[in-house]
C-alpha cells in the first residue's frame, strides 16, 4: 500500500523569559493557538489553495500539458512509450496534501469568532477544493482512500487505509460541491482584486464536469456500482442552474477563439470565464507558469487530434470530399478546415517561438500556437 502523503508536523515553541508577558505572541512565528480567530485568518488559510492550484499544469506531473493522453506528444516517457512506473507520484501525494489542508480548515475554522454565514463561506471554499482534488484522484486512479479528517502525525493508522469505492468518493464530492454552491459568493460579487476566487457558479460547473465524466466513464467502462443516469442527470441539473434563473445571461462564449487564450481575455470582462487561475503580471505577481517555454521545447499535438478537426462541410477527414488526400504540403491540413485548427497550431512561416515557424523543428511538427505568448 502506498503512503497517502508526506505530512509536516508543526509544533509551537514556548519561550519563558523572566519578567516578560507570557501572553504575548511571537512576532516571527505563527502557531495554531494564535490562529483561527478572525475572518482574516480564515481567508489567509484558504488563500493557500490558489497558490497550489495547478492551473494549466498537469497535476503532479511537472508538465504544462498532460501527455498521458493520445492528443499530445513530447520528449517524455509517456509519449515515447517507455514510461516506468515510479514508487510515488505528485498526482497522488500532492492531492492528498491539499485534501489534508482542506480537512484542517474544516476542523479548525469553527474556532473563529465569525457569524455563521462567514464561517460557511470559507468552509465552502475548503469543500470545493477537497472535491476538486478527490475528483482528480478518481480520474487517474479509480478507487482511492476517502479521508475526511486531518492527518497530523506519521503514525496515524489511516495513512494505510484501503481504497474507497469510486462511487462513494464521488458521492462525497457531490455533497461538498452542493454545499459550496450554496455558500460561495456569486461570481459577479467577487471584486476585481479578488478575481480568481471560487464562486457558487464554479461549484455548479464542477458538478457538471464531475457528472459528465463519471456518468460517461461508468456507462462505457461498466464501472462497478455506477448508475450512469444518476451522474448524467446531476450534470444536466447543474448545467441548467448555470444558464437559467439568477444565472441567466451571466455567461457567454468569447467573441474570438484565438484571443480567448491570450492576456486580452483575462478577468470577468470575459463572460466565458467561470473558474480560472490568475497569473502575473496582471494577477498575483508571484504566481507564474512556463506555458510558453513548454510549447517551445517540444509539446506538440499528435496527428490523431489534428485529424479530429472537421472540414467546413461538417464531415471528418475520412469522409469529406474537401480533404486533400494525399497531402503534398504541410499546410494542406488547414485547407477547408474548421478555422480553430489554424488558431491551435502554426502554419508555415507564421511568427512562432523564435521566428518563422518551420515544421518538425519542434516535437512532432504540429506545434501548438494556442496560448503561446
Amino acid at each position: 500500500m502506498k503512503s497517502i502523503s508526506k505530512y509536516i508536523i508543526m509544533g509551537a515553541f514556548a519561550l519563558a523569559v523572566t519578567g516578560c508577558d507570557l501572553d504575548m505572541q511571537p512576532e516571527t512565528t505563527m502557531t495554531d493557538t494564535g490562529f483561527w480567530k478572525t475572518e482574516t485568518d480564515l481567508r489567509g488559510a484558504c488563500n493557500r489553495f490558489y497558490e497550489q492550484l495547478n492551473g494549466n499544469n498537469d497535476l503532479g506531473g511537472g508538465f504544462t500539458h498532460d501527455k498521458r493522453s493520445d492528443e499530445l506528444a513530447g520528449t517524455n516517457g509517456q509519449s515515447q512509450g517507455n514510461w516506468t512506473i515510479p514508487s510515488t507520484n505528485g498526482a497522488w501525494t500532492d492531492s492528498y496534501w491539499r485534501i489534508n489542508i482542506a480537512n484542517n480548515i474544516l476542523e479548525k475554522s469553527p474556532k473563529a469568532a465569525v457569524p455563521e454565514d462567514i464561517l460557511n463561506r470559507y468552509q465552502a471554499e475548503a469543500k470545493f477544493f477537497r472535491a476538486y482534488y478527490y475528483f482528480e484522484l478518481t480520474k487517474k486512479y479509480g478507487d482511492v482512500p476517502l479521508l475526511l479528517k486531518t492527518i497530523d502525525n506519521t503514525t496515524d493508522p489511516d495513512l494505510k487505509m484501503g481504497r474507497t469505492p469510486r462511487e462513494e468518493v464521488i458521492k462525497q464530492v457531490y455533497e461538498d460541491l452542493d454545499f459550496a454552491s450554496q455558500w460561495l459568493p456569486d461570481i459577479d460579487n467577487i471584486s476585481a482584486k479578488d478575481w480568481g476566487q471560487v464562486s457558487r457558479q464554479a461549484a455548479l460547473a464542477m458538478i457538471v464536469r464531475v457528472g459528465l465524466y463519471t456518468g460517461t466513464h461508468g456507462k462505457y467502462h461498466k464501472d462497478a456500482g455506477c448508475d450512469p443516469n444518476h451522474h448524467l442527470t446531476k450534470a444536466v441539473e447543474a448545467a441548467r442552474n448555470l444558464i437559467v434563473g439568477d444565472n441567466k445571461g451571466k455567461f457567454e462564449l468569447y467573441y474570438d477563439f484565438e484571443k480567448l487564450f491570450q492576456d486580452e481575455a483575462e478577468g470577468r470582462g470575459n463572460r466565458e470565464n467561470i473558474f480560472v487561475k490568475v497569473y502575473g503580471p496582471n494577477g498575483a505577481a508571484t504566481t507564474n507558469h512556463r506555458n510558453s517555454r513548454d510549447l517551445e521545447t517540444g509539446t506538440s499535438l499528435t496527428r490523431n487530434i489534428v485529424d479530429l478537426f472537421l472540414y467546413t462541410d461538417g464531415l471528418p477527414r475520412e469522409k469529406s470530399p474537401l480533404a486533400i488526400i494525399p497531402e503534398t504540403s504541410y499546410d494542406d491540413i488547414f485547407s477547408n478546415r474548421d478555422p480553430r485548427l489554424g488558431m491551435t497550431i502554426y502554419k508555415i512561416g507564421e511568427e512562432a517561438y523564435k521566428g518563422a515557424f518551420n515544421p518538425f523543428a519542434f516535437g512532432t511538427g504540429y506545434s501548438i500556437k494556442k496560448g503561446f505568448s
